[in-house]
């Protein structure tokens, strides 16, 4: 239900009050509550809505540029303390999104922060955070970590601590992570009047999200990801040029099946606008007839609203099949690195 009122938000003012209810309800679960509120009253059909749905849309509108503002002045802060040791950062999935005023994507897009560093640099960033009060959040761990978690100092009773996800790789752990890693920091865009602060370029942002969806995150939040994506390509789409260098990027970085599956579930949940002629040319990456109809069947039930109706009993078998694929990718990354 959450992906057909996003598709199609003109239908919105017509819902009836226990439409309203329902749906409200499941894109809270789905962590979408954001993006209904963006979608209802961008289409500029918030005199058309009953009184309790507005409501309750207009306080989530006002909570998310509350929280976009405090995370704009935390990664301001963070910008002014790594600035002496002269580290470049890209910010990555939800922050970047902010920064391009793209979104909302989904209600989780203010609640962390995510940058990236390079590897080199990444010892003596996290250096300058335990000297200035910040604290790893996650356990240490042997061998050197792909993403680290760290806590900020409150600074004061109406500020919870700053949450920041320290990243060291912007692809999960695929074949392909480090040779597109150096691709991907070549393409990165300057944020303006923020020096030393990137966002990677639109075909790298969208790939990054793919690839949290289908390569990473195996389905914890199939929808709310699925979203991400969808955002992402009606933003960028209309950019001349941006599916041909996605198209070219997904390529060069071994993603073209991530491409081809990322906008299948795409089109099919949330209807993207993505051209014709695109759709046609992702083909020649499909998988087998019998492999597509087994993907599509644990895809559709992972990617649904997560309340008790809508997951059946064997969802839950769907997700851990999934996550078995992608620890499996995950292995022969780490495999085909150490030849």
């Amino acid at each position: 239900m959450v992906a057909q009122a996003l598709a199609n938000p003109g239908r919105l003012p017509f819902l009836a009050l226990g439409e309203w209810a329902r749906l409200l309800r499941h894109a809270q679960r789905s962590q979408l509550l954001a993006r209904v509120a963006a979608s209802a009253f961008g289409h500029q059909a918030d005199a058309s809505l009953p009184q309790q749905p507005r409501l309750q849309l207009e306080r989530v509108q006002q909570a998310t540029v509350r929280q976009r503002q405090q995370r704009r002045l935390d990664l301001q802060d963070l910008m002014r303390l790594i600035a002496p040791i002269g580290v470049d950062v890209v910010a990555l999935k939800g922050t970047a999104h902010w920064l391009c005023d793209i979104g909302p994507t989904n209600d989780n897009q203010f609640a962390e922060l995510d940058i990236w560093v390079e590897r080199a640099s990444c010892e003596r960033l996290q250096a300058l955070l335990l000297a200035h009060g910040w604290t790893r959040a996650d356990p240490v761990t042997p061998g050197e970590p792909l993403q680290t978690r760290w806590l900020g100092p409150a600074s004061g009773a109406d500020h919870s601590a700053t949450t920041l996800n320290l990243h060291c790789q912007m692809l999960p752990a695929l074949p392909c992570a480090d040779a597109g890693l150096a691709q991907q920091v070549a393409a990165r865009q300057a944020v303006p009047d923020v020096p030393g602060l990137h966002v990677p370029a639109p075909s790298d942002m969208v790939l990054c999200a793919m690839a949290e969806l289908l390569h990473n995150g195996h389905g914890r939040h199939g929808l709310r990801d699925l979203s991400d994506i969808d955002v992402l390509l009606r933003h960028f789409g209309s950019r001349p040029g941006f599916w041909a260098d996605l198209a070219e990027r997904a390529d060069a970085m071994e993603l073209s099946r991530l491409l081809y599956y990322g906008l299948r579930h795409s089109v099919r949940l949330f209807a993207t606008p993505v051209p014709m002629h695109v759709r046609e040319s992702m083909r020649a990456v499909a998988p087998s007839a019998r492999v597509l109809r087994l993907m599509d069947a644990l895809w559709s039930r992972v990617l649904c609203t997560p309340h008790s109706r809508a997951r059946s009993s064997i969802t839950p078998l769907c997700v851990d099949l999934l996550g078995v694929r992608a620890r499996w990718l995950r292995a022969v990354a780490a495999w085909t690195r150490r030849m």
